[in-house]
């Protein structure tokens, strides 16, 4: 890659380079609409597995594959990064309940090939993407399913991603 030779260039080009490697948790964060929901949240111990807590009732469980990275981090108040589009109906075959949970919608918003459905958690506005046929009214009760296999753990603290 060749910098322009006006300041603008080579602020671009430093960039392109830096961003990806040095930030990727802050982009995926501000990069795409809707957003990435941030949700505080606690990572708790479920006998040999861990779990994040979201709300009173509501645990996800954390990925086996992910667990020894995250373990050190057990019992710590950290936030939740997931995209929306992780946030979605059960969907064929999806048979992991462990990841579902029930959310009171707030706002059905129809956009063509999805439905954006928000929801709160304990005061946390979170958004998530559905089948326009599966989605329901503001109001409702809706299941839902987390795909944790796509989470993001940050360390309030520090604003890095675990």
């Amino acid at each position: 890659m060749r910098p322009e030779r006006d300041g603008a260039g080579h602020m671009q080009m430093l960039l392109k380079i830096f961003i990806p490697v040095a930030l990727p948790g802050i982009i995926a964060a501000t990069i795409g609409s809707p957003a990435m929901n941030f949700i505080p949240c606690r990572l708790e111990e479920n006998g040999s597995s861990l779990q994040v807590r979201l709300s009173d009732t509501i645990a996800l469980p954390v990925p086996d594959s992910q667990a020894t990275r995250y373990r050190p981090s057990a019992g710590r108040e950290l936030i939740f990064g997931l995209g929306p589009e992780h946030i979605t109906e059960p969907r064929r075959g999806e048979r992991d309940e462990a990841r579902s949970f029930n959310a009171t919608l707030d706002v059905v918003e129809p956009v063509g090939m999805e439905t954006r459905v928000y929801f709160r958690l304990d005061g946390t506005e979170v958004c998530g993407r559905v089948d326009p046929a599966s989605a329901g009214q503001s109001g409702e009760t809706m299941r839902l399913c987390a795909n944790t296999d796509q989470m993001h753990p940050i360390d309030p603290r520090t604003d890095a991603v675990l």
